[in-house]
């Protein structure tokens, strides 16, 4: 079995120390765009609740006849 020179492992540490490094800033970057996209998705909810609030849809004609055969 060959046995890697320690040169070898340094090498491979700095490579993972710099994938490391280069992936923390576009996840930085997902943080902080969630944090401002919550808002606009609590008001959006807030606007659709109220275009579908129930004092705007039409009255539709009850069959007062299935309630209450005399």
């Amino acid at each position: 079995m060959i046995k890697p020179s320690p040169s070898h492992n340094l090498a491979q540490l700095n490579l993972v120390q710099l994938y490391v490094s280069l992936a923390t800033v576009p996840m930085l970057g997902i943080l902080v765009l969630c944090a401002g996209f919550a808002p606009v998705l609590v008001q959006l909810g807030k606007v659709s609740e109220e275009l579908f609030r129930g004092d705007r849809l039409p009255m539709l004609p009850f069959p007062w006849d299935l309630v209450n055969p005399d």
